[in-house]
C-alpha cells in the first residue's frame, strides 16, 4: 500500500510538471525582481512617424463647353484626380464624372512602454547546446532508473 502511494504521487508529479508555464513563471521572477529593485525598469517611448492613404473628396476642373459638343469624352486632370465629361448627343445630356487619387497624410505619435534594462556587468544565460541536452538527459535518466530500482527493492525486502 505503502508503494503504490509513492508511486501515484511520483506519478501525479510527473504529469503534473508539463502544466507549468514557462512564460507565467518568467513573468513572476520578473515582476518580483522589479518589486526588489525599481531601477530595473526604464521607460521608453517609440515614435511613430508615417503615412496613411485617404481619398480625397472635391475638386474644380473649367473646360469651355465647345469642346464638350465636339469630342465624344474630355478627361481633365487635377492635383486631385481626374474629371471626366461627356454629352450624349442623342438627348443632350452632359455627364461628369470624378476619379478621386488618394492622397497621403501624415500621421505621428509616441508609444511610452516600459522595458526592464540589465547592467552590463551581469552575465546573461547561456544558450544550451546540444551537450548539455544530452547531459541533463542522461542525468535524468540515471536518476529516474536509480529511484525505480530503490522503489522495487523496498518492495522485494517489504514481502
Amino acid at each position: 500500500m505503502k508503494t503504490s502511494i509513492k508511486t501515484f504521487i511520483i506519478v501525479f508529479a510527473m504529469a503534473m510538471l508539463p502544466a507549468c508555464s514557462v512564460q507565467k513563471r518568467a513573468d513572476r521572477h520578473i515582476r518580483r525582481a522589479v518589486e526588489l529593485c525599481p531601477d530595473l525598469v526604464q521607460m521608453k517611448a517609440h515614435p511613430i512617424d508615417t503615412f496613411l492613404s485617404v481619398p480625397g473628396y472635391t475638386d474644380i476642373a473649367r473646360v469651355p463647353i465647345d469642346k464638350v459638343f465636339e469630342d465624344d469624352a474630355i478627361f481633365v486632370g487635377t492635383e486631385h484626380g481626374m474629371i471626366t465629361l461627356s454629352m450624349d448627343k442623342t438627348d443632350s445630356t452632359l455627364t461628369v464624372a470624378f476619379s478621386a487619387a488618394p492622397s497621403e497624410i501624415r500621421y505621428r505619435d509616441t508609444v511610452n512602454y516600459s522595458q526592464v534594462v540589465l547592467a552590463k556587468e551581469q552575465k546573461q544565460a547561456k544558450e544550451w547546446s546540444f551537450k548539455n541536452w544530452l547531459a541533463t538527459l542522461v542525468c535524468g535518466l540515471c536518476i529516474g532508473a536509480a529511484f525505480i530500482l530503490w522503489l522495487l527493492r523496498e518492495k522485494q525486502e517489504n514481502k
